[in-house]
């Protein structure tokens, strides 16, 4: 049986209110069907030889790693976030394509 301390851990129950709990369990049976282990996913979908395509939605100087601190995301937005963020070797990533958005100050 699904439960907030089986899907987060033990330690989890001890920072949520017994009512908030209460109320986060009941939502299990609605979600749970929606949450999949991504890194196994895409292990499975990349031994198939299927495609995949990944989108990314912020800017390099954004990036945890590479940004112009303190303005960055709290995640690698590049395509290094392809494999430290969903578990794709970096050899099963055959093509990249880069969208620039040019704006004129004047």
């Amino acid at each position: 049986k699904l439960s907030i301390t089986s899907v987060c851990g033990s330690r989890t129950t001890s920072l949520i209110r017994r009512e908030n709990f209460e109320k986060l369990e009941s939502y299990i049976p609605r979600i749970s069907p929606l949450v999949e282990d991504t890194v196994l996913y895409m292990s499975e979908v990349l031994s198939a030889d299927k495609a995949v395509l990944v989108e990314g939605a912020n800017a390099a100087m954004l990036d945890i790693d590479f940004g112009t601190y303190p303005y960055v995301t709290s995640s690698n937005c590049t395509v290094g976030g392809v494999c430290t963020g969903l578990g794709i070797p970096p050899s099963k990533v055959d093509e990249v394509i880069g969208v620039v958005r040019r704006t004129l100050h004047v």
